[in-house]
């Protein structure tokens, strides 16, 4: 019994994502060898190339103290919800940009309405001494 196409998919997406060509990352997915139009008719799919696009992102961003590449991300983010030119885009718009200026003065994330810290909440339901 073979591997599901999805994971052969996938499979072959973390190998592009780490740099092999997309013949070698679909051998090493599961495919043939002589299966070179089912790996590149699998290459020319839309939502595989943002899958791959994603797994290149997250490797760059993941591990890394430098939060430059996330503020421009959200830079990015807040300018494609500003496109939207409705409420929404822009109340999305306003919290990155928020979220981007905290970020970048290495302030803690801020809390949601009624959310309490640690220590309000210890002091409010924690044990009585």
């Amino acid at each position: 019994m073979g591997v599901p196409d999805k994971q052969r998919i996938e499979r072959m997406a973390q190998g592009v994502a780490d740099g092999l060509c997309y013949l070698h990352a679909g051998v090493a997915a599961g495919y043939g060898r002589n299966s070179t139009s089912c790996i590149y008719k699998a290459a020319r799919d839309p939502a595989f190339l943002a899958r791959v696009e994603t797994l290149v992102r997250q490797r760059q961003l993941g591990g890394s103290s430098d939060v430059a590449p996330v503020i421009v991300l959200m830079f990015d983010c807040a300018e494609d919800s500003r496109r939207l030119r409705t409420g929404v885009g822009m109340t999305a718009a306003h919290r990155f940009l928020a979220d981007a200026a905290r970020l970048k003065q290495g302030l803690p994330p801020r809390l949601a309405p009624g959310e309490l810290t640690e220590a309000e909440w210890r002091r409010t339901h924690g044990p009585k001494s």
